[in-house]
């Protein structure tokens, strides 16, 4: 499965929990009316590699969970998680007028939640994000302002020092047991994602003692690493905050190094949250598990 089993499990019991918690009137601002059976609607916005794991666990978690109180429910996938093109937006006006929709699984990116999630909060539309890190959602302000959002990701806040934490660490304490690190980065990410782990995670690393041999830019879709793998000297662990796939297989392919945290020779990789989710969805698309 593309999702855990049991971040899978949270995830719908706190959708479902909350939709059982409503009067079926009082939803989406009270404008739903029902005849005796009639289905009710929950949206996804997933992202073409994470679509199949997104679409498949709240599937799935359909036919665990049942109906609501005596309704069907029933799916709508729109896609579109991680668009970074505004004039994009305007489909969620359709969904908010979708009479039947309580609820919504998405989106995947932090930058995509940004620009819509006002507007679903507004509307009284659930909004649970498997993959959102951005660490202003955290902030109580934001949920004070938008009450109808939650998210089942970590933090970035925390996620490149915890990273740092388990690459130093004594093997002893289950940890690698390593003294340098590389990191890899998106170099056009100034102040999202991949930089905010990138520099928690140096941070991190060197307040325990450890090297940073090198910091390698590289671009989404980048093919060709041979510049920044020929730097990269001794290092012990490669720390790359990235969601490509295919970079991902390029320089773990290069450095014959497995993907998941499996240390080969001398040379781990260490990722975010989301890296190990493009990781798993490759090896469901080849094994079709």
């Amino acid at each position: 499965m593309g999702i855990p089993k049991n971040n899978r499990q949270f995830l719908f019991s706190l959708l479902f929990s909350f939709l059982l918690s409503l009067p079926l009137g009082a939803a989406n601002g009270g404008g739903i009316v029902l005849r005796p059976g009639q289905p009710l609607q929950i949206a996804t916005m997933d992202m073409p590699e994470f679509g199949l794991s997104t679409r498949n666990a709240v599937d799935l978690a359909i036919e665990q969970f049942g109906n609501l109180q005596g309704h069907p429910i029933k799916t709508k996938h729109y896609g579109r998680g991680c668009d970074e093109r505004k004039e994009m937006d305007g489909f969620i006006q359709g969904l908010i007028r979708e009479p039947k929709t309580l609820g919504l699984v998405g989106p995947i990116c932090s930058g995509r939640t940004v620009r819509i999630v006002q507007t679903l909060s507004d509307a009284k539309i659930l909004t649970i994000s498997p993959a959102n890190t951005f660490s202003g959602f955290s902030d109580p302000a934001f949920h004070e302002l938008i009450p109808y959002y939650f998210r089942t990701a970590p933090s970035d806040q925390f996620q490149g020092g915890v990273g740092a934490e388990f690459a130093i660490s004594p093997k002893a304490q289950n940890g690698l047991g390593a003294t340098t690190a590389a990191i890899i980065y998106y170099g056009d990410d100034e102040a999202g994602y991949s930089s905010v782990l990138r520099q928690g995670f140096r941070e991190a690393f060197i307040a325990a003692g450890g090297t940073i041999v090198g910091e390698f830019p590289i671009q989404f879709g980048q093919t060709d690493f041979n510049d920044a793998l020929d730097e990269m000297g001794e290092a012990e662990v490669v720390y790359a905050p990235i969601f490509d796939p295919p970079v991902i297989g390029g320089v773990a392919g290069r450095l014959d190094v497995p993907v998941l945290l499996i240390e080969l020779a001398f040379v781990v990789f260490v990722g975010g949250a989301i890296f190990f989710a493009a990781s798993q969805n490759r090896t469901n698309k080849k094994t079709g598990n």
